[in-house]
């Protein structure tokens, strides 16, 4: 195993070293970055994406570089933020600003944002404090998707199938047995909405607390590059589900292996319906738990934590009745 992480990192560095030769030829041959700064690797991903910080004409900004990957996914991104800044750009609800765009690098140059993260926040507070912070992600996200929000025919069965097949290919042996239950119980709870509609919006895609920061009266989101039109549940469900497996405060009350008081909040905040909150949004919650799946390379204490999950979301799956 250690010899594993000794070649991941050496690959990390690798591909460090050459993304800071890029970035030299880069300034030197883009007018535009004349006066940019590279100061500071925040985090690399070999063939995915690196951000950096540093200034460019003296105004701080983080320098996104999607490695590896099609012109379209940086495009895509650029163009959220260009859709979604000027609704989000004042108040308590906003995105990073988007300053510069070099699609034949795919580089997005976006607004530095000085604040704290928002699982930091919430791994920090007490119950009364991560209610009020948990209404907060929620009425965030309600206006990211306010905008464009319409009804459309349900498609939970293609999100379910979505999920099957990427359990089927990568969930790891272990966690075999529990997601092959949830994924029955999925289809048991899909036929209750069939020929129904429900509702969708321009979702963020990944919406997680690390990918909010918290200022004193702000809430300010980004890595927006997955965005899409969705059902709103799915937001939801990869909010409570990330929660639920990183942070170190087990909730007293759990529904589905998340937060009860994130769950009601949520619900809450966006008015669910009965068939939203017992149908809509539980398949959502399991759709992402067999989407993401667990990697041999996880600490024994995140192993230990995604079976209790699993198992917690199973029992309260095989308990719905409508």
């Amino acid at each position: 195993m250690q010899k594993t992480n000794d070649n991941h990192d050496l690959s990390k560095l690798d591909a460090t070293l050459l993304l800071a030769e890029q970035l030299e030829v880069m300034i030197d041959e883009v007018p535009e970055l004349k006066d940019a700064h590279i100061e500071e690797m925040l985090r690399i991903v070999p063939e995915k994406r690196a951000l950096m910080r540093g200034t460019l004409n003296e105004r701080d900004v983080v320098f996104r570089m999607h490695l590896g990957s099609s012109n379209q996914t940086a495009t895509r991104e650029w163009q959220e933020y260009q859709r979604i800044w000027p609704f989000m750009c004042e108040g308590a609800y906003t995105v990073c600003e988007p300053i510069l765009f070099l699609s034949e690098y795919n580089l997005l140059i976006l607004q530095a944002i000085d604040g704290t993260s928002f699982l930091r926040v919430l791994r920090k507070s007490n119950h009364d404090e991560k209610s009020t912070h948990l209404e907060t992600a929620a009425r965030w996200l309600k206006h990211y998707m306010s905008v464009s929000e319409h009804d459309e025919q349900t498609t939970h069965r293609r999100w379910i199938k979505r999920a099957r097949d990427i359990h089927e290919a990568k969930t790891l042996a272990r966690f075999k047995p529990v997601k092959d239950c949830i994924l029955n119980e999925l289809e048991r709870l899909a036929r209750y909405f069939d020929e129904r509609t429900w509702r969708t919006a321009i979702c963020h895609g990944d919406f997680h607390s690390n990918n909010l920061i918290h200022r004193e009266t702000t809430l300010v989101g980004f890595d927006i590059g997955r965005s899409g039109r969705s059902p709103i549940y799915r937001d939801m469900a990869r909010f409570l589900s990330h929660l639920a497996l990183r942070d170190n405060n087990t909730p007293d009350v759990q529904y589905l292996g998340v937060s009860q008081t994130g769950f009601s909040t949520f619900c809450r905040v966006f008015d669910l319906d009965q068939d939203e909150r017992e149908i809509a949004l539980p398949i959502m919650i399991g759709c992402d738990a067999l989407l993401r799946p667990e990697t041999l390379g996880q600490t024994t204490q995140s192993t230990t934590k995604s079976e209790a999950f699993c198992q917690a979301l199973l029992k309260d799956l095989s308990q719905i009745r409508t």
